[in-house]
């Protein structure tokens, strides 16, 4: 199924069908509700000398109008588990974006 409008991104990422709700908390906003799929993927964690060292670590997709701004530093909480948000990617069309995630001291 292509994804054409916000309406397909809402319905994939709801928890009803393949995601989870989360509680997204930037830095100058209030917290809110965010539906994504929360994964464990392989990532690259360094640069410079060391690049391409990878690792495993927490990913949540979601919608990108569903946390706007600079998201580095941002909270997120799923299922009871704090995250930081470490990298975001933003996919080509800018639709969605995947936030690369570390947990919460």
């Amino acid at each position: 199924m292509a994804v054409e409008s916000a309406d397909d991104l809402a319905a994939f990422f709801s928890a009803d069908e393949f995601g989870v709700t989360a509680t997204w908390s930037p830095a100058t906003e209030f917290p809110s509700s965010v539906d994504g799929i929360l994964t464990l993927e392989f990532v690259e964690i360094a640069e410079g000398e060391r690049a391409g060292v990878e690792s495993r670590k927490p990913v949540f997709t979601c919608a990108t109008a569903d946390v706007p701004g600079n998201a580095h530093g941002a909270g997120l909480t799923v299922d009871g588990t704090a995250y930081t948000v470490a990298g975001i990617e933003p996919s080509t069309d800018g639709a969605v974006t995947r936030l690369i995630l570390t947990k919460a001291a």
